[in-house]
């Protein structure tokens, strides 16, 4: 699978998860859903005019791409099931406990770092988000659980 076919796929899971993010931002109240909505709406677009010229590119170049590469879409596909993995952890039990058990997974997993290096990235990343969080007084999503931890 070519590069270009990997960009494609790869834009049109972003247009999906915009789309989907325009769809639950219209179910905000009126003066909260402005800036959320209109924003996806327009990264959406953005994407949706992506995919269509580089399909476009693809079309004109004639390129002869193999699709027999089954495990180049394996990749691409394993990468998006953590992505979607992430985004299910974060409905189900919360931003911050999500994020912590995503990265220390992933890390471990995916990256192969040692436990140490796990350990030591996360709680960097969950105090930089802390920061932020207090700097921008954020309120981070609980999940449907209703687990809050450091907020």
């Amino acid at each position: 699978m070519s590069k270009e076919i990997k960009s494609i796929l790869f834009t049109t899971f972003l247009f999906i998860v915009f789309c989907l993010m325009a769809f639950e931002a219209n179910t905000f109240a009126d003066k909260a859903k402005f800036f959320p909505f209109f924003v996806a709406i327009g990264a959406a677009f953005l994407a949706f005019v992506s995919i269509v010229l580089q399909t476009i590119e693809i079309v004109r170049s004639n390129k002869e791409n193999s699709i027999d590469d089954v495990g180049e879409i394996k990749k691409v596909l394993k990468y998006v099931l953590w992505a979607v993995g992430y985004i299910a952890l974060i409905y189900f039990i919360g931003f911050m406990l999500a994020t912590i058990v995503f990265l220390l997974v992933f890390l471990l997993i995916e990256s192969k770092f040692r436990i140490i290096t796990t350990v030591l990235s996360t709680a960097l990343v969950v105090v930089g988000l802390m920061l932020f969080g207090n700097v921008l007084n954020l309120y981070w999503p609980t999940g449907l659980l209703g687990i809050s931890i450091f907020s």
